[in-house]
């Protein structure tokens, strides 16, 4: 009894030690354990605990989300504590330092909602987990807040079957998207579904050793390699949607579907059934939020990039095609594989005019328009690389081959 009693004297919620670290989880401590207790029989959280249980235990923990936010320039503005429970959270949270700790107001409404993998919640005038959250098996947990570059990452502890508690950090990336930041922390099952797509090149791949899609820098030329494609595709085309933020994809004369396709991950959503076979590239007019595509045979037409439903526009008659939309002069501009021939089409009267023989070496073509340099990209099958400068009557440029068989090319600004 006397040792009992003696244990329990030293038991504190506090560990007395100075930094942001610590003194954030000085704070957050005795608000775990009102969330698990609140009529304050027992301490969750105290440094006579065992492993998880000792307040010490998250100090490196921490530490490394505080190290991982700096070293991208984010900043760590505050601490979060949940309790979950029965598919919810209830949260107490504060800025760091000021004192004015908050609660979700109601447990029942605004405690939170918890997914598989994912939790949404309110907290106070912030909204956690709008733009993408997530949780996974080192019980490493992220999300997004309200504002530009808003994240909340930290670690939850298990209390008994499916009750735990969770201790984070938030705060804000002023300069770098936060779901790219913290990915590499956060590990396997990660975060860059919900991150912006790096701004460059993207091109697809088709190969004997399979299909992928690749990013390349266009400062650098620096290619990487996202991910594999679980699909057959012969001449196949991309086109980078930036109204929805999404990249379209056609397998070309393999099969009749349209995809959304994850730029990060190489994750593919099929949005459904063209009616229309061989679609070998597509384009999309951001001002006019229209999707173009052509066929093997130079049929243009316009797709619902909801449904996928395929509107003939008009027969051009230009065999395997590659296809990119200038928004800067109102035209599509295609390239016709197997005769060296570039042509325009003006989308307003769709009136198809030749451009120029050009010395374009490979049955299969990809064009991507870059409006910041005014340029556009090529790319083709047998691993080139080039350039047309429009206002040098689309001069070719060549660039050093990229080592990849292309058949297609959507740019990201």
């Amino acid at each position: 009894m006397t040792l009992a009693l003696l244990a329990l004297a030293s038991a504190s919620e506090t560990l007395g030690c100075s930094g942001t670290v610590c003194e954030a989880l000085d704070a957050m401590v005795p608000e775990a354990n009102d969330l698990v207790d609140p009529s304050g029989g027992s301490s969750f959280l105290d440094t006579t605990n065992p492993g998880d249980r000792s307040p010490a235990a998250w100090v490196d923990r921490l530490q490394e989300i505080v190290d991982t936010a700096e070293a991208a320039g984010c900043t760590v503005e505050g601490w979060t504590v949940g309790r979950h429970a029965h598919g919810t959270f209830t949260w107490a949270w504060d800025d760091l330092g000021d004192g004015s700790v908050q609660r979700s107001s109601d447990a029942g409404s605004a405690a939170g909602v918890m997914g598989r993998k994912s939790f949404t919640a309110t907290m106070g005038d912030v909204e956690v987990g709008a733009d993408g959250s997530r949780f996974n098996g080192a019980r490493r947990l992220w999300a997004s807040r309200t504002g530009e570059g808003g994240w909340l990452a930290g670690y939850s502890i298990r209390e008994r079957g499916t009750l735990g508690v969770a201790l984070a950090l938030h705060g804000t990336c002023a300069a770098s998207d936060p779901a790219r930041t913290f990915d590499t922390w956060f590990g396997p099952d990660g975060l860059l579904t919900f991150a912006d797509p790096l701004p460059g090149l993207y091109m697809l791949e088709e190969s004997v050793t399979g299909f992928r899609i690749h990013h390349m820098d266009l400062d650098t030329f620096e290619v990487t390699a996202i991910g594999d494609l679980d699909l057959d595709i012969v001449a196949g085309g991309l086109t980078w949607d930036g109204n929805r933020g999404v990249l379209y994809l056609v397998t070309g004369l393999h099969g009749d579907d349209l995809y959304a396709l994850n730029p990060n991950t190489a994750e593919l959503t099929l949005i459904g059934t063209l009616g229309v076979s061989y679609m070998e590239d597509l384009a999309y007019d951001a001002d006019a939020d229209v999707l173009y595509g052509v066929t093997e045979g130079g049929r243009v037409y316009t797709l619902d990039p909801t449904t996928a439903v395929a509107t003939h526009l008009k027969n051009t008659t230009i065999f395997y095609p590659g296809m990119a939309l200038d928004p800067t002069r109102g035209q599509l501009l295609f390239t016709e594989s197997l005769s060296h021939k570039i042509y325009v089409m003006d989308t307003t009267t769709l009136t198809k005019s030749l451009l120029f023989d050009d010395t374009l070496n490979s049955p299969f073509i990809g064009l991507a328009y870059d409006a910041a340099r005014d340029l556009f990209w090529g790319v083709d099958s047998a691993g080139a690389l080039w350039t047309h400068d429009p206002a040098a009557s689309y001069a070719r440029t060549d660039l050093p081959d990229v080592g990849i068989r292309s058949t297609s090319a959507a740019l990201i600004p």
